[in-house]
């Protein structure tokens, strides 16, 4: 049999040895604060200034064209003004699609058919040659979608949410053709 005391006099209570003044709790908690607090300032440097300029950089060294990255909301993102006639009312045979992407369309109006813009801290890139479509959509596995969250994702189903073999799948039925 195994004691841990020999005698009462020896008995030192579980609360004395793991008991914290207020100053140790004080200095335990300052430290977590103080290596904490650094790591998270770091994060944010790189997720909202380090990696976009570096995604910019990249894509400009492919020869694309854009607006350079702001912390703030680009002249593409802000809304028409009421004068403007693309704001007012429309019949539905109208080129609805610079009304419904303002962003995307102002971009190509600026800088052409290969540029790109920014939808928060990602770039967006604007593909309209044929060829590079039809790798995009051969290259499944390489070219992910960006994923849905919050209830959205309980509402879209089938091709715009599916990806790799179920895309594909899908994308079969949708085009019997396509072999």
């Amino acid at each position: 049999m195994i004691t841990l005391y020999h005698s009462p006099s020896d008995f030192v209570p579980i609360m004395e040895l793991f008991s914290f003044t207020s100053s140790t709790a004080i200095l335990c908690l300052v430290s977590v604060i103080v290596g904490v607090i650094p790591l998270w300032a770091v994060k944010m440097v790189y997720t909202l200034w380090l990696r976009p300029k570096r995604f910019e950089k990249l894509l400009r060294a492919q020869g694309l064209r854009g607006d350079p990255y702001s912390l703030l909301f680009t002249s593409n993102q802000n809304p028409a003004p009421q004068n403007n006639p693309q704001s007012q009312s429309f019949i539905v045979s109208d080129d609805v699609a610079p009304r419904l992407s303002l962003g995307p369309n102002n971009t190509v109006a600026k800088y052409g058919k290969h540029s790109f813009f920014w939808e928060g801290t990602t770039p967006k890139v604007i593909i309209t040659d044929p060829n590079q479509i039809k790798e995009v959509f051969n290259n499944i596995h390489d070219f992910q979608k960006q994923k849905i969250s919050g209830i959205a994702k309980f509402l879209v189903s089938g091709l715009i949410n599916s990806e790799g073999d179920k895309w594909a799948q899908h994308r079969k039925i949708i085009n019997p053709g396509r072999q």
